[in-house]
């Protein structure tokens, strides 16, 4: 239960801090997060626009 709890919060930790989902938050409510490997899916009370952002992170390995 606790490590339930505990991912929980870790996904809507990071689902939160996302711009898009602030955009989102502050145009509509927001009724469910649905979470699966690779996306986020988000349902809200009313159709929300938003920009996705993606920043590519390179190893130390690769930029020696």
């Amino acid at each position: 239960m606790t490590k339930k709890i505990a991912s929980i919060l870790a996904i809507l930790s990071l689902v939160w801090n996302n711009p898009a989902v602030m955009f989102a938050v502050e145009n509509a409510f927001i009724k469910s997060v649905r979470v699966s490997a690779e996306s986020v899916y988000i349902s809200a009370d009313k159709p929300v626009k938003y920009k996705a952002c993606f920043h590519r992170v390179q190893s130390s390995e690769n930029s020696r």
